[in-house]
């Protein structure tokens, strides 16, 4: 069912993306989060007993309409970068204001560190690409930089067997995350090649409540979209992910050289592929088949590929004598 769903999502959002304009898109992406950030600040403060978190961990803290707080934190930080890449294209300092304390309340409120490291990376990118050309053409190649590093990091795990980081003196395991990356990980030897098919892990009941046994509690969320993307797709899905993130740093990075896509539209682009790559190391949000920021990246994938390549035409100057019928 999951494989259905996202084969209609696919091809419903390359059919949104042929016909629509980069911009376009992107203004609909603000109104949708503009409403839900809202519409969730105003439940924090007159329907507290649904916009504050009552659950494990987020006792107290904001969520808004959303079921965790890091929805709602996800969803204030990509409302700050889609702020300031509006800002950039069009101005409007009002505009940009109302924009982006909107996301940056979101943030704050919610507490979540991932939305708080992505605002402040969105704000990064939207200066720095501005700043510097060679930042600008480096930064198509992120996506594929960080799915090495996420390679580089469960293969430590799955070397060593450890559920933890070692940071010095310290075992880092970000909020018990990396025990859900090595349990998962830890059995992937099952089906090394191709993975246990999309949502076919946590559905086996062996492996569900058999971290239930192990840890006491259990959520069917891998918590890293790479892991996810490895587990359910094995070492060739893991490949040719990475190889599509290889050709799109090549492709953007070509496009930009040869000036055939407006500098506004790449640093869309390029910029929040590097968001989505980055909060993929904490959240699950690759090979979702209903989430939104998954659909509006896979929607920006296809806009890149089907940039048009015409090179810009030179246009003889016309004889005098045409000129004269053209004036006569």
């Amino acid at each position: 069912m999951k494989s259905v769903a996202m084969l209609i999502t696919t091809v419903g959002v390359s059919r949104l993306a042929c016909r629509m304009s980069l911009d376009a898109i992107a203004g609909c992406a603000i109104v949708g989060l503009v409403i839900l950030a809202a519409v969730s600040i105003a439940f924090v403060f007159f329907f507290p007993d649904i916009g504050i978190a009552t659950g494990w961990m987020q006792e107290g803290l904001w969520q808004g309409v959303f079921e965790s707080k890091q929805s709602l934190g996800l969803c204030g930080a990509m409302l700050v970068f889609l702020a300031g890449h509006n800002a950039l294209r069009r101005g409007g300092m009002i505009r940009f204001l109302i924009l982006f304390g909107l996301g940056a309340t979101c943030v704050v409120g919610s507490g979540s560190r991932g939305g708080g490291v992505l605002a402040l990376a969105a704000i990064a990118s939207c200066y720095l690409s501005r700043r510097s050309r060679l930042f600008q053409t480096l930064l198509a190649f992120g996506p594929i930089a960080m799915t090495i590093a996420a390679g580089g990091l469960m293969t430590y795990i799955v070397s060593t067997g450890h559920d933890y980081l070692p940071w010095f003196d310290t075992e880092l395991n970000f909020t018990n995350r990396t025990l859900i990356w090595e349990y998962a990980l830890r059995h992937l030897s099952d089906h090394a090649l191709f993975g246990f098919g999309l949502n076919g892990f946590w559905t086996t009941p062996q492996f569900y409540f058999g971290f239930l046994h192990e840890r006491g509690w259990v959520l069917d969320n891998y918590h890293s979209g790479y892991v996810a993307i490895l587990t359910e797709t094995g070492i060739v899905g893991m490949t040719l992910f990475a190889l599509c993130a290889l050709l799109f740093g090549f492709r953007m990075s070509w496009l930009r050289t040869n000036r055939l896509i407006p500098r506004a539209d790449y640093d869309l682009i390029v910029g929040y592929a590097n968001l989505m790559f980055l909060i993929n190391f904490s959240e699950t949000l690759f090979l979702r088949s209903t989430e939104f920021y998954e659909a509006l990246l896979v929607a920006f994938f296809i806009a890149s590929a089907g940039t048009r390549l015409e090179m810009p035409q030179l246009w003889s100057r016309p004889s005098r004598v045409a000129e004269q019928r053209q004036f006569a």
